[in-house]
């Protein structure tokens, strides 16, 4: 734990960044926790809480290549400062909300909200490599991640950052230069869909364990507040765990989002076959130390060997491909839900099933990259 502290008590700017973050994170989880419960208790309906969900992510996929361009162009540190007091600002208007024919504005508001929200991720993920040493960016990340966990389970930056020249480039031509570098690194563009894979899992997991907690189990709120709760520790713990399993370099981080992923799937078949109300959490404390462990080190990988004149459009592109793919899976938790008629025990078990070509396809990643040199890499490909 000597890192953490060190980090957190030398490095005044990170400690500002993360309590900041903290702070937020905070409001996030309760305004989750709130939205899920609302929309339950107004509709019943399992499509109406995939509608919740999708309108938390699909914003970022739409908008996340436009932020990454702007976090490369203008401060960071303002950027995010300003999306957050807009956040907070348009949340204010869920007070509004209070019978089933107002759920619509519930919806509108948080599309706002999230769209926001595309501007302040890519531009913390890219930030971080400028407020600490690369030495220090899975540290980082890991408390970052704890920070996380913490705020879950309870439900200042420096005025001048560094900059750098870029590349001037003009509209569309702009927003894919981030995914052109990824193209020339065929390493570092698995890495940015690291996170991608993994929601196409665990995305279903949103709507799957607001039933297991008002069907299948009972308890509506109480229930759903433990099973955050146990998620928080797990991915709290997750990264801290397999930090020390894998340590820092770039092989132990490859090889460490393998086993994230291989955690993520065994807790996802525990989840389907939990036959009590704490398998169900113990099961949930163990895909979330895989899901956990997996964003860490995926970030970690992109913030240590992605330029800083891309790095704000590569996290972009990583934003909005994990969005995607995470609303297709939450979409087609409520509609296997409420066309299929699907039981919410089998739609888990399709998603470990998909969890383990996952594990299958970043096995292939390991096997072809984890010996080759990146600069080899992008001469290979130039």
């Amino acid at each position: 734990m000597g890192d953490y502290v060190r980090l957190l008590r030398h490095n005044r700017d990170y400690r500002f960044l993360c309590f900041a973050v903290l702070t937020s994170l905070l409001g996030d989880w309760f305004n989750l926790i709130a939205s899920a419960e609302l929309v339950t208790s107004l509709t019943s309906s399992g499509t109406a809480l995939s509608l919740l969900f999708l309108t938390r992510f699909v914003p970022s996929f739409i908008i996340s290549p436009f932020a990454g361009v702007l976090a490369d162009r203008v401060d960071r540190r303002k950027l995010m400062i300003a999306a957050d007091w807009l956040r907070g600002l348009v949340v204010l208007g869920f007070l509004f909300v209070r019978t089933a024919d107002q759920v619509w504005l519930l919806y509108l508001l948080t599309i706002i909200q999230f769209a926001l929200s595309a501007f302040f991720c890519p531009a913390k993920q890219a930030v971080l490599s400028q407020v600490v040493a690369r030495d220090e960016l899975v540290t980082a990340n890991a408390l970052d991640a704890t920070t996380w966990s913490v705020m879950l389970f309870v439900a200042r930056l420096p005025q001048q950052l560094p900059t750098k020249k870029v590349e001037k480039e003009s509209g569309f031509g702009e927003i894919v230069g981030g995914v052109r570098y990824l193209i020339g690194v065929p390493f570092l563009l698995a890495a940015a869909l690291a996170k991608a894979a993994g929601s196409l899992v665990w995305g279903a997991v949103n709507v799957l364990e607001i039933k297991f907690a008002d069907e299948v189990f009972g308890g509506g709120a109480l229930t759903l507040g433990l099973i955050y709760a146990v998620t928080g520790l797990g991915t709290g713990i997750g990264p801290l765990v397999l930090r020390k399993w894998f340590g820092d370099s770039r092989q132990g981080l490859t090889y460490g989002i393998h086993v994230s992923f291989m955690f993520l799937t065994v807790g996802l078949m525990g989840l389907a076959w939990s036959p009590t109300l704490g398998w169900l959490l113990f099961m949930s404390a163990v895909r979330t130390f895989g899901s956990g462990g997996m964003w860490v080190f995926s970030s970690a990988l992109l913030q240590k060997f992605v330029p800083d004149r891309v790095r704000g459009r590569v996290f972009a592109f990583e934003f909005a491909m994990l969005t995607m793919t995470q609303s297709i899976s939450i979409l087609w938790a409520g509609q296997a839900l409420d066309v299929l008629g699907l039981q919410v025990r089998f739609v888990a078990a399709i998603q470990a099933v998909i969890g383990s070509m996952v594990v299958i396809w970043w096995g292939t990643v390991l096997l072809r990259y984890i010996r080759k040199p990146l600069d080899e890499e992008e001469r290979d490909n130039k």
